[in-house]
């Protein structure tokens, strides 16, 4: 990302908020779809949801193979989370935000 970019995105500007704010939102719909809505239609299949959702994060950051694996691991672990919890995504939204911020932060630095 350019310097000028990067130093524009702080929390503390208008497009660092935004991006903040879009990471809150990209969050909850992630996990409204992947977690309450697909396993609703397709019948729970955990294994399956995982694999695609890491599958869908294939060009997201960390990039490739590898991202694959470890945004699948945690949507195996979002699962777990979402059935130990009575079906709330509550838990798992906040950890999506957390990880999404995380992965922000890293891109920005």
């Amino acid at each position: 990302m350019p310097p000028g970019v990067q130093r524009n995105c702080s929390r503390r500007t208008p497009l660092g908020a935004a991006f903040y704010s879009l990471t809150e939102l990209n969050s909850a719909y992630e996990e409204v779809l992947w977690r309450l809505l697909l396993p609703r239609l397709i019948g729970g299949r955990t294994f399956l949801l995982s694999v695609g959702f890491g599958l869908a994060h294939l060009n997201s950051m960390p990039y490739g193979l590898s991202g694959v694996v470890l945004t699948a691991a945690f949507a195996l672990t979002a699962h777990w989370i979402v059935r130990r919890s009575n079906g709330s995504i509550v838990p798992t939204i906040g950890a999506h935000i957390v990880a999404d911020i995380v992965l922000l932060g890293m891109l920005l630095s």
